[in-house]
């Protein structure tokens, strides 16, 4: 009896033996795949993080490509407005010189020099110099406005070529001289012109409406328009 009881016992033994090897057996393969999820899931938790942190970098890189292109941009749009002020510039100092150089040119060009070219007959043009007050050999604008009167007299002058730039001139005498043409076109401010016992065949004086004393006798004039001659107060054409 107590043999059976310990063959019972033995067999409760062993069977509680085995389930409990059978259990250790089953939670030893339970612990690793548990421990295998895990081990996936924080891999999948450091993919996210690595693709989050990747991202980020994406878009600091992209944010800065764009600052980049913004920088050269920037920069291309600076070049750009100093390359058209410094054109500008230029242009402003070109226009500035060419006016400077235009008004240069026009100032020198007032200057007459005293010269056979301007004054052929070499006795008006000794004549004139006189009136070269600086001495310079050429006239100024101020020194032709200056002159009102040219008396020449009894000079044998052959040509008074010349006479047109002195604009200002008021009174003209080229009395007993050897003149045959004579151009007062320009001076329209003369009031007494005479001019007799010359040569002239032609005399023109619609341009001087100043005029008042004409005298152009003992010439070999064939006809005389005086009509614009409004003011004309004595004339004497024989």
């Amino acid at each position: 009896m107590k043999l059976r009881k310990m063959k019972r016992g033995l067999v409760g033994f062993s069977v509680i033996a085995v389930m409990g090897i059978s259990l250790f057996s089953a939670g030893t393969d339970v612990l690793p795949v548990k421990a295998e999820e895990l081990e996936e899931t924080v891999t999948t938790e450091d993919a996210v993080t690595t693709s989050e942190e990747a991202s980020a970098e994406s878009t600091t890189e992209t944010a800065a490509t764009g600052e980049t292109v913004t920088t050269a941009e920037a920069a291309t749009t600076e070049e750009a407005a100093a390359i058209s002020e410094e054109t500008l510039t230029g242009e402003v100092l070109a226009a500035t010189s060419e006016e400077t150089a235009t008004r240069e040119t026009a100032e020198n060009t007032t200057e007459v020099a005293i010269d056979e070219t301007n004054f052929p007959d070499s006795v008006f043009r000794n004549y004139v110099m006189q009136f070269d007050t600086d001495g310079n050999g050429s006239f100024s604008s101020d020194e032709l406005l200056a002159v009102t009167r040219i008396d020449v007299d009894n000079k044998e002058i052959a040509s008074l070529e010349g006479v047109e730039y002195f604009t200002a001139l008021e009174e003209l005498w080229c009395i007993r001289s050897r003149v045959t043409s004579l151009d007062v076109s320009k001076n329209i401010a003369l009031k007494k012109l005479y001019c007799y016992q010359n040569q002239l065949t032609s005399l023109n004086v619609s341009n001087n409406p100043a005029l008042e004393k004409l005298i152009c006798d003992y010439n070999q004039l064939t006809s005389l328009d005086v009509s614009k001659n409004i003011v004309l107060k004595e004339l004497k054409c024989g």
